[in-house]
């Protein structure tokens, strides 16, 4: 893990949001606007186009000066979108959104609360408060909102479940400079990112659905339904092999058989993906996947 700077001397001041966008021109407007809508004050929101076809800034124009569109001069996916976002916010808070959520008006606010709640009990060794990211729960547009754990510490948290996407995340600037976005993960980046600071104990978790997630289009998990098992286990697994020693054997096993399962009711090739996780995962953590399925 990268620590060469220290988040914990961050001076400025205010919340930026940064999300990244690419040929989301139907949801976009809708995602900014419940980042203006926030009941505390949002300095700016960063909106990085990856290489849309069409230029996403007219259709935000009328929405004000804090909004500011910036275009890479070639596509290199979300997390370099969101890597450059982070770097040119000025902002002492960065709040991550992708392009298809939406916000719920209190989300920024509830988070920092929780933030401060946290800092004025905990300490780390060294006498120092470390809190300085936080995650939240969410709800699927249209259905009921994820089910809290009440799993205290979040570590055990992320050895069982990504309990958050992207767009539930805030953190300081200057911690996500330390720990940025991993470019050579396609799959899975928020996990991984979550995992880095958990390791940092510089996050919590607030089990609360705070933003909205919209279901049913095509996104990047929706796509491993039309992956081969070799694609699976090279590409969507590749932040659970980053990890493994940190998850152990049995997490890890779980981890993989979890991914290799994924939509494995709507697969023609069913038995093709069962035998692929036997293969990579193990009978055991196989056959536990497969039964939580069923039930």
């Amino acid at each position: 893990m990268t620590r060469d700077r220290d988040w914990r001397s961050e001076d400025r001041d205010g919340v930026s949001v940064v999300i990244p966008t690419c040929n989301r021109g139907t949801y976009l407007r809708e995602a900014v606007e419940s980042a203006l809508a926030q009941t505390v004050d949002i300095l700016e929101v960063i909106i990085v186009d990856d290489g849309s076809e069409v230029d996403p800034g007219p259709q935000l124009a009328d929405l004000g000066d804090k909004v500011k569109v910036h275009t890479l001069s070639e596509r290199g996916g979300a997390n370099v979108a969101r890597n450059h976002g982070i770097e040119v916010a000025r902002g002492a808070w960065i709040a991550l959104l992708d392009d298809d959520d939406v916000w719920q008006p209190d989300k920024t606010a509830r988070q920092l609360q929780a933030i401060a709640a946290a800092q004025s009990t905990d300490t780390n060794e060294d006498g120092e408060n470390g809190i300085a990211a936080c995650i939240c729960i969410a709800q699927d547009m249209g259905g009921p909102p994820d089910e809290p754990r009440h799993i205290d510490d979040i570590s055990e948290r992320l050895r069982v479940e990504n309990p958050c996407g992207t767009s539930g995340l805030i953190a300081r600037r200057s911690l996500l400079q330390a720990e940025p976005f991993d470019i050579a993960i396609a799959r899975a980046q928020d996990w991984d990112l979550f995992v880095r600071l958990a390791q940092c104990d510089a996050m919590i978790l607030l089990e609360e659905p705070l933003y909205l997630r919209r279901v049913g289009h095509d996104r990047i998990t929706t796509r491993a339904m039309h992956q081969t098992p070799k694609e699976l286990f090279d590409r969507a697994c590749a932040a659970t092999h980053k990890h493994r020693q940190w998850l152990g054997e049995p997490a890890y096993k779980r981890r993989l058989a979890i991914i290799m399962l994924s939509y494995i009711s709507q697969r023609k090739r069913k038995l093709h993906h069962i035998i692929a996780a036997i293969r990579h995962s193990g009978l055991r953590a196989t056959l536990g996947v497969l039964a939580s399925k069923l039930r």
